[in-house]
């Protein structure tokens, strides 16, 4: 108890010998480390509760329906050039199948007409 009053007494003791412009740069520089200390208390906190581990499991969750609205989405893409792909080989089979039966029907055709014209130069 003794100490306590000793120590008090020196705090009083030095507070009454300090001069008016001490306390004021005392006082300045106390608003300058409050404003500080304000304007970072914020972004410290919000820093602070990106640590806790319900906000990793909430991140990990927003990372999760993230990769998977990607994947989906290509996904999507692959079906979509697989249809165009399947698409274009029936048409190509159909064309290749038209190709055919005209070329048989121009075979068809010129072996008639040159029969023909055999026929009409004898």
């Amino acid at each position: 108890m003794m100490i306590i009053n000793a120590i008090l007494g020196a705090i009083l003791q030095k507070a009454l010998r300090i001069t008016p412009e001490q306390v004021l740069r005392a006082a300045i520089v106390l608003a300058a480390i409050v404003g500080v200390l304000s304007s970072l208390a914020i972004p410290i906190f919000i820093q602070l509760t990106e640590l806790l581990p319900r906000s990793r499991v909430r991140k990990q969750h927003e990372l999760n329906v993230e990769l998977q609205r990607k994947y989906e989405g290509i996904c999507a893409q692959l079906v979509e050039e697989r249809q165009a792909r399947e698409t274009l080989q029936k048409e190509n089979v159909e064309l290749r199948r038209l190709n055919e039966e005209r070329l048989g029907f121009d075979r068809y055709h010129d072996s008639r007409t040159r029969a023909a014209m055999k026929g009409k130069d004898q």
